[in-house]
């Protein structure tokens, strides 16, 4: 039996090496991001691919934009790559459209297809 995860948390994956994988959880914020900035930063640097699976956000404000922009930009400088999936997830779209952004992000429908 699998343990239930809190809103507003992440787990992280690693599906090979040099790949990571971030699932996001419930409701997403500035308050949620001081928790996962660090790590999003740090698996930035640590990695070729970071896929961010976005199906299980329930909210999600700029904050959580403008971290991804950062962690892309972290990715690029070594050549690496960022990958949004389960974006078509009505708050996250939503957002993305709003923003512009969804041209900006290569996006996928899971982020198992994304490691293939």
């Amino acid at each position: 039996m699998r343990t239930p995860i809190e809103p507003g948390t992440y787990r992280i994956a690693r599906p090979r090496e040099r790949t990571a994988v971030v699932e996001l959880f419930g409701e997403h914020d500035l308050h949620t991001m001081q928790r996962l900035q660090p790590a999003l930063d740090s698996l930035a640097a640590m990695n070729d691919v970071l896929i961010v699976d976005m199906s299980r956000i329930e909210f999600m404000d700029s904050t959580v934009l403008k971290e991804l922009v950062r962690a892309e930009r972290t990715l690029r400088r070594h050549d690496g790559r960022l990958v949004l999936s389960g974006v078509r997830q009505s708050c996250v779209s939503k957002m993305l459209e709003l923003s512009g952004m969804m041209e900006h992000f290569d996006t996928t429908e899971s982020w198992e297809a994304a490691v293939r």
